[in-house]
């Protein structure tokens, strides 16, 4: 019966540990698909000018 009992512990314990990875990877890719935007956004705005204007001359 407690070996029952452990072992419904154990699969609750991976069941959780499962759902806290999952939604970590959501959290990371959330962040990073900002940082990214983020990064894209400065590009264009510092870098594409300088491209435009050495594409003009």
């Amino acid at each position: 019966m407690f070996c029952i009992h452990l072992f419904t512990i154990v699969i609750n314990f991976f069941g959780f540990y499962n759902k806290m990875k999952a939604i970590y990877i959501i959290v990371i890719f959330n962040v990073g698909l900002k940082k990214l935007k983020w990064f894209i956004n400065v590009l264009n705005n510092k870098f594409l000018p300088c491209f435009i204007s050495i594409y003009l001359l």
